[in-house]
């Protein structure tokens, strides 16, 4: 049986301890640290598109990371006053792939939204754009990306009054852009959309989008014309990221 004595000592170092704490001048920093630890993002898997660190980037801006000259793909530097030229070039793409898969803008803000939460995941930066504004920056890109890579393989385009592209200097300058560390787009979304868009046109869904982007960087960014085409089957790998990824594997050496 408890003694009354010991009732009263517990009682008493409880008031000592609840006094304590009211008055413990820690307690307001401990509340905002632990406030701060529990509000914390977990660590996606998925992270793979990173920003360069400091030291990389003194001297070699237009070689790492974010120099572009013509387009921002990704929402590292979305907003730049230095690539707004290019935006609304990318809406008259948007339009031009929308009527060319035949669905609406609407079906593929709601593809981007489902997604939004996994593509979030994929920069190891916090996104600084609202959940509207993400989504936009995501379809734009997607879109005018799966159009470039159309238009190339399949030579067409040059009536659809885009024609920006077919200029020389410019297709150089944008395939450029499109390999850069801090301008991706995870690849996973760039499949998603042009797997959407099933009513192409019949000849138009006789290549993957992996071939599209193959042939694309093979011949206009680093003329890789003797990259096995086994490698095709390789890149159904969910191992691809990315552009920058696609790259170094079509630069791995063939184990034959």
């Amino acid at each position: 049986m408890e003694s009354v004595g010991s009732t009263e000592e517990k009682q008493t170092n409880g008031s000592y301890h609840a006094s304590f704490d009211i008055g413990n001048p820690c307690t307001s920093l401990v509340n905002s640290m632990e406030e701060g630890v529990e509000s914390l993002s977990p660590i996606s898997l998925e992270c793979s598109i990173y920003r360069v660190p400091n030291r990389l980037r003194h001297g070699n801006e237009r070689v790492y990371t974010y120099k572009s000259h013509i387009v921002s793909i990704g929402p590292f530097h979305y907003g730049k006053e230095s690539l707004r030229a290019m935006e609304e070039q990318n809406l008259r793409y948007l339009k031009a792939f929308i009527e060319r898969t035949v669905k609406s803008m609407g079906f593929y803000i709601q593809v981007v939204r489902e997604k939004e939460a996994r593509l979030c995941g994929y920069y190891s930066d916090t996104i600084q754009f609202n959940s509207e504004q993400f989504v936009k920056i995501i379809l734009l890109d997607a879109a005018f990306i799966i159009e470039v890579l159309l238009r190339f393989y399949f030579k067409t385009g040059r009536n659809l009054n885009v024609t920006i592209l077919y200029k020389p200097w410019v297709i150089r300058d944008v395939s450029a852009d499109m390999v850069l560390l801090e301008n991706q787009l995870s690849f996973f979304i760039l499949q998603h959309h042009y797997d959407a868009g099933k009513k192409m046109q019949h000849e138009q869904r006789l290549a993957s989008i992996n071939e599209l982007s193959i042939y694309f960087f093979k011949i206009v960014v680093y003329n890789l014309k003797g990259t096995e085409d086994h490698k095709l089957e390789l890149l159904h790998s969910p191992r691809i990221e990315h552009f920058v990824e696609l790259i170094r594997y079509l630069y791995i050496p063939s184990k034959k």
